[in-house]
C-alpha cells in the first residue's frame, strides 16, 4: 500500500539522518580530542621557550657583568654580528653576548609563531565545531520531520483499517439482517398460506351452512 510506503520511506530516510548525526558527532569528537592535543603542545613549548628565555637572560645578565667587570665593551663589532643560521666565530666575550642576545630574539619569536598558529587552530576549530553543530540540528529537524510524517500516515493508516473493518462489520451485519429478514419472511409467507387455507375452508363451512339453512 501507498502509506505503507510512504511509512517505510520516512523510517528509513530519518535511520539515514541519525547515521549522519552519528558521523558528525565522532568527527567534532576527533576533531575536539586533536586541539586539545596541539594546544597542550603549544602550552609546552611556550613554557620551555619562556623557561630557556629567562635562562639565557640570566646567563647574559652575568656574562655583561664580567665582561664590565673586566673593562669589557658591551658594544658589538660587525664580526660579532650572527650571520645566516649560525655566528661568526669571535675571539672575545663579544660574539657569545650576540648569539645568547639572538637566541633570545629567536625564541620571542618562535613563541610569537605558536601563539598566531595556536589562535589560528583555535578559530578553524571553533568554525568547524559551529558548522558541524548547525549540520547536526539540521539534520535533527529532518528526524522530526521524518517522524511526523510518518506519524501523520501512521494515524491515517490506522483511520483507514477501522473503515474498512467498520464497512466490514456494517456488511455483515447488513447480511444477518436479511438473513433473519429472509427467515422471517418465509415463515410470514408459509403462515399466511396456512390461514388463507384456514379462511377458505372457514368460508365453505359458512356457505354449506347458508345453503342449508337456506333449504
Amino acid at each position: 500500500m501507498q502509506m505503507e510506503a510512504e511509512i517505510q520511506n520516512a523510517a528509513s530516510q530519518a535511520s539515514a539522518l541519525q547515521k549522519d548525526i552519528d558521523e558528525l558527532l565522532v568527527q567534532i569528537k576527533l576533531a575536539s580530542q586533536n586541539r586539545e592535543k596541539e594546544n597542550h603542545e603549544f602550552q609546552t613549548l611556550i613554557a620551555e621557550q619562556r623557561e630557556m628565555k629567562a635562562s639565557l637572560k640570566q646567563a647574559l645578565s652575568v656574562l655583561q657583568g664580567l665582561y664590565a667587570s673586566q673593562g669589557g665593551s658591551l658594544v658589538q663589532t660587525e664580526l660579532d654580528q650572527p650571520e645566516g643560521l649560525g655566528y661568526k666565530r669571535s675571539s672575545g666575550g663579544q660574539g657569545v653576548l650576540a648569539m645568547m642576545q639572538q637566541l633570545i630574539k629567536d625564541s620571542e619569536a618562535m613563541v610569537a609563531e605558536a601563539m598566531e598558529a595556536d589562535q589560528t587552530a583555535q578559530k578553524s576549530f571553533e568554525a568547524f565545531a559551529a558548522e558541524t553543530n548547525d549540520a547536526v540540528k539540521a539534520k535533527k529537524d529532518g528526524i522530526e520531520k521524518q517522524n511526523e510524517q510518518k506519524a501523520a500516515q501512521a494515524v491515517l493508516l490506522a483511520e483507514t483499517s477501522d473503515a474498512k473493518r467498520l464497512t466490514s462489520s456494517e456488511i455483515q451485519q447488513l447480511l444477518t439482517i436479511k438473513e433473519q429478514l429472509h427467515e422471517s419472511c418465509d415463515f410470514l409467507l408459509a403462515q399466511f398460506g396456512v390461514r388463507q387455507k384456514a379462511r377458505g375452508e372457514e368460508i365453505e363451512a359458512l356457505k354449506r351452512a347458508v345453503s342449508i339453512l337456506s333449504g
